[in-house]
C-alpha cells in the first residue's frame, strides 16, 4: 500500500467518504482512491450498518446510474438501528418511522410543537404521514 500511488486519499471511512470515493472513480476510471478507516475520524460508530434514508436513496441511484451492483444492493449490508440523542436531561430515540419520530420529539420537546401541528399529524395517521415523507425522500434523491 505504501508503494502505491493514489489520486485521492480519504481519511475516515463513512458513507460520505464512500460516496466521494465512488464519484472520484466514476469521474475517471483510472483514478485510484484510498479510504483509510481511522476510528478517530469517523462520523458515527455504526456508519456501515445504518445511514439516513435520503443518503441511502441517493447512493443507490448513483449505483444504478453507473451500474455499480454492490451499491445498488447496499440494503444487504445495512442494519436498521435507532438513533439516540441526549439533549440536556432528555433521551430521544429516533427510528425508521417519520411519524413515530415526530411523536417522540413532540413528547420530549413539547415547546417545539404547536398543538395544531400535532392534531393535523394525528388526522393523517402514521401510515399516510410516513408514505408522504418517504415520497418526499424519493423526490429529494432524484
Amino acid at each position: 500500500m505504501l508503494n502505491s500511488n493514489y489520486n485521492d486519499t480519504i481519511v475516515g471511512k463513512n458513507y460520505l467518504s464512500l460516496i466521494y470515493g465512488t464519484l472520484r472513480i466514476l469521474k475517471n476510471k483510472k483514478n485510484k482512491v484510498l479510504i483509510i478507516d481511522e476510528s478517530d475520524a469517523r462520523m458515527g460508530n455504526h456508519w456501515y450498518k445504518n445511514i439516513g434514508e435520503i443518503e441511502k436513496l441517493i447512493f443507490q441511484k448513483i449505483g444504478k446510474k453507473y451500474k455499480l451492483s454492490s451499491v445498488q444492493k447496499m440494503d444487504n449490508y445495512l442494519k436498521p438501528i435507532n438513533t439516540i440523542i441526549l439533549l440536556d436531561e432528555k433521551m430521544i430515540e429516533l427510528g425508521s418511522s417519520p411519524f413515530a419520530n415526530i411523536r417522540e420529539l413532540a413528547r420530549k420537546l413539547p415547546e417545539c410543537f404547536p398543538i395544531e401541528i400535532l392534531e393535523e399529524l394525528n388526522l393523517l395517521g402514521p401510515d399516510k404521514f410516513d408514505e408522504i415523507c418517504f415520497d418526499f425522500f424519493y423526490k429529494i434523491a432524484d
